[in-house]
């Protein structure tokens, strides 16, 4: 697969001046050219992909792991500090609270 693919960022190095056709549709006749679009590239009549294969990483019958284990981190609780925003619920309560008060004089006759 190696010898099939590109990489992204790798050069593409030509004995002499080609059209190549990028992924994105633009031509343009070059030498040599640095491959920066994932995509099949045109150069001539011959198609080269280019992707963000990592053959290391791809592998399924790896011997070895790659990367972290899950072993490697320890679950925990987390705590933060929370602000609450009350001066509205307050206010609306201090304002219910308020007009009881009044309905209570009310009806009981001192205004």
């Amino acid at each position: 697969m190696q010898n099939l693919n590109f990489k992204t960022t790798d050069t593409l190095m030509l004995d002499r001046v080609e059209k190549i056709q990028t992924p994105k549709g633009k031509t343009v006749q070059q030498t040599s050219m640095v491959l920066e679009d994932a995509g099949t590239y045109k150069v001539g009549e011959r198609t080269i992909a280019v992707n963000l294969l990592n053959e290391l990483e791809s592998d399924i019958n790896s011997k070895e792991s790659i990367g972290a284990k899950s072993t490697e981190y320890k679950l925990s609780a987390v705590k933060e500090p929370r602000k609450y925003n009350l001066e509205l619920a307050l206010a609306g309560a201090a304002l219910v609270f308020l007009l009881f008060e009044m309905m209570f004089i009310k009806l009981r006759g001192d205004v």
